[in-house]
């Protein structure tokens, strides 16, 4: 005696999908690490004779938005400080008439002064006190703040002294600086600040 056995229905294919997907009936696979496994659409070229498009599976990070060239825009440089045109004559025992040798880019007392007081030797101590010679200097306030100290600023009409500075700092001494004007050209103030800071007293 012989019994037929019934065929057994197909198993319907899950909606969306045809069979020639490479993503399994219950869903993409998930990546050995434990992520989520990404797909990228690769295709075979355009026109007639060229394979079909198709799914790669990826680890890797993508971009959600796709075709479309991300770009950063790199900000745009810092401008950098002028340099600060100074030269001081060495150390010595003896006192001086002149100390050095400033070169500034401008008669503007405020932009000039702080870039000044600022490359000053450490050894130098606290500038409080700076005299300029009023005839060739414009006004200015009596007093500036550099670096969160306070400097006073003076103005003298001395004719045996039109192009010094005069800094003070209260307990280290007095410096004496040559004032180069500022529109000396290259080729004159090189000689005078190399005479200004030169070792011969």
């Amino acid at each position: 005696m012989s019994t037929t056995v019934p065929p057994l229905d197909p198993v319907p294919s899950p909606q969306g999908y045809d069979g020639t997907s490479p993503f399994p009936p219950d869903g993409p696979a998930p990546a050995r690490d434990g992520g989520e496994r990404l797909y990228v659409a690769v295709t075979g070229g355009r026109g007639p004779g060229r394979g079909p498009s198709r799914l790669t599976p990826t680890t890797g990070p993508l971009m959600k938005s796709a075709g479309a060239l991300m770009t950063t825009a790199l900000p745009p440089p810092l401008p950098s400080h002028p340099v600060l045109r100074l030269r001081l004559a060495p150390r010595s025992g003896m006192p001086r008439p002149i100390d050095g040798a400033w070169w500034p880019r401008s008669y503007d007392l405020l932009a000039e002064l702080p870039s000044l007081l600022s490359g000053l030797p450490r050894t130098w101590g606290q500038v409080t006190s700076v005299t300029v010679n009023g005839a060739t200097w414009p006004a200015a306030p009596g007093r500036m703040l550099v670096s969160n100290q306070v400097v006073r600023l003076h103005r003298a009409l001395a004719a045996s002294a039109p192009h010094t500075v005069v800094l003070l700092a209260p307990g280290r001494g007095r410096w004496d600086l040559l004032v180069v004007p500022p529109d000396t050209t290259e080729e004159a103030a090189e000689p005078l600040m190399a005479a200004a800071a030169s070792d011969q007293e």
